[in-house]
């Protein structure tokens, strides 16, 4: 996304409000492409769910944020996992995930 150059705006006090635009009938570009009604759902859609996972869906499935635990381990044991885990080409936090829930479905 490209940083927006506050510069070409100014403000003004006695404006609380913001123009809305069609933006399949105004012609609005960002960096030369035509910027739709669709992109701009697209964002929106974006916006809302940004933090909820760092880059993965929801684990609850609802689309809520997912519980976390926190463990506290030796050092040893926590450069073993992560060792084990970019052995296995996945995060510590997946590895972990993995192993508590084949843990648990085991019992």
């Amino acid at each position: 996304m490209s940083k927006i150059d506050t510069s070409r705006y100014r403000f003004t006090p006695d404006k609380d409000t913001l123009e809305d635009v069609d933006l399949d009938k105004a012609d609005v570009r960002i960096d030369g492409k035509r910027y739709s009604e669709a992109d701009a759902e697209r964002d929106a859609e974006a916006a809302r769910t940004r933090g909820l996972s760092r880059g993965g869906v929801s684990l609850s499935k609802d689309g809520s944020h997912s519980p976390t635990v926190t463990v506290t381990l030796p050092r040893e044991v926590r450069d073993l996992v992560k060792e084990r885990a970019k052995a296995e080409g996945v995060s510590v936090s997946k590895w972990l995930r993995r192993l508590i829930e084949d843990q648990v479905h085991a019992a």
